[in-house]
């Protein structure tokens, strides 16, 4: 089971690994003193506060929420689309010309 604590720990060393201030990463969506709340593990994030924590923080919402503090299993899993012909490719692999 995921705690608060491991939620707001990864948030906060994330922002920080980022060089980023609360007042960056809040902007006009939530206050700097909620984001203060959650990362110092005395308030739990919404749904709708996580996707926009995971988004501007690169962060992957599968490691936010586990109990595992190795993000890269979660950063070498690959996303897999599909072309324009159907076939499989590597979401980071460049477009067939």
């Amino acid at each position: 089971m995921v705690t608060k604590f491991k939620i707001g720990e990864k948030i906060k060393d994330k922002r920080k690994k980022l060089n980023l201030t609360q007042n960056d990463v809040t902007c006009a969506f939530m206050t700097r003193n909620m984001l203060s709340l959650i990362e110092k593990n005395k308030a739990m994030p919404s749904l709708e506060t996580l996707i926009y924590l995971s988004e501007k923080l690169d962060l992957p919402i599968g490691y936010i929420l586990s109990d595992k503090n190795d993000i890269f299993s979660f950063e070498k899993e690959k996303k897999i689309c599909y072309n324009q012909t159907g076939s499989r490719r590597d979401r980071h692999a460049p477009a067939p010309t």
